[in-house]
């Protein structure tokens, strides 16, 4: 099943369900500029963001009442500048918690890219899985 995260809540096998928590490892709007993209460029940053908030924006609509939703990303510059946090507040979640995020604690869990050569991994480095729940 193919997704749009700005219209997921919309999915005809998604429309009318709800859910106690989604997930999103490591969103990523790919590279607007292909091998010359830097992940600092603002405009590069700025498509982060509009993905991150249309996700916030649709998950919202499948959560439950006490439902959560995580978002596990980079926790060090440029990844900082997509403000995750404030992304969240614009779609009406708080942060519950955040969470240091150790992959050998989910025993199987291999991050893959989502462009290029799929079966590759990429580098995590310090990351933590930020959790919302809804105002």
């Amino acid at each position: 099943m193919e997704l749009d995260v700005h219209t997921m809540n919309q999915h005809p096998q998604l429309i009318y369900r709800r859910f106690d928590c989604t997930i999103y490892n490591f969103p990523h709007a790919g590279y607007l500029r292909g091998s010359f993209s830097s992940e600092s460029d603002k405009s590069q940053i700025l498509a982060h963001k509009n993905l991150v908030k249309g996700y916030f924006m649709s998950a919202h609509q499948m959560l439950c009442s006490r439902g959560q939703i995580h978002v596990t990303h980079k926790t060090k510059f440029p990844f900082t500048e997509w403000e995750i946090v404030n992304l969240a507040k614009v779609a009406g979640l708080y942060l519950v918690e955040e969470e240091t995020f150790y992959p050998w604690q989910y025993p199987g869990y291999v991050n893959k890219r989502g462009a290029g050569n799929c079966d590759e991994s990429f580098r995590l480095g310090m990351s933590s899985t930020f959790k919302f729940a809804k105002y």
